[in-house]
């Protein structure tokens, strides 16, 4: 989980499967404390490993998945979590109480981020759609000219 801005009320979590699945969740505040929304989605990469001894992973998350201020100087709040489903075990890299309310208010810290710059988000989504519905009786319709926009 990460809290780039360091508020401990909205974060970004990223879930990775030994089998190589990907998840992720955007954290805010509502009523009852925080809530994950799953249909929040970043683009991202991860890869996974199964060996031996269990399994590994590896997570690209740039820049442009996260928000982030614009400070020179940025402290994060991250927590690690490994979930085993078999067994329900949790593992977390800063420890959790679980009679406190939320995770993000207990999170570790990455100190000294410096010159972390937030990347132009630009988008642009040309659409264009058109209908024609011909009456009976009326003539086809012909085009005069092949030209497009006056080309």
């Amino acid at each position: 989980m990460l809290d780039t801005y360091n508020d401990k009320l909205n974060g970004f979590e990223y879930f990775v499967t030994p089998l190589g699945e990907q998840m992720d969740a955007k954290v805010a505040p509502n009523n009852n404390g925080n809530s994950e929304d799953f249909g929040w989605n970043a683009v991202w990469q991860s890869a996974s490993k199964i060996n031996n001894d269990g399994w590994s992973f590896e997570m690209f998350i740039p820049y442009s998945a996260i928000r982030f201020g614009k400070k020179k100087i940025q402290d994060w709040g991250l927590n690690i979590v490994r979930r085993r489903q078999k067994s329900g075990q949790q593992s977390f890299w800063q420890s959790i109480d679980p009679n406190k309310n939320g995770f993000l208010t207990q999170e570790g810290m990455m100190l000294g981020l410096e010159d972390i710059k937030p990347p132009l988000r630009l988008q642009f989504s040309p659409y264009f759609s058109y209908y024609h519905e011909k009456p009976e009786g009326e003539k086809k319709l012909e085009r005069k000219n092949k030209r497009w926009n006056g080309c």
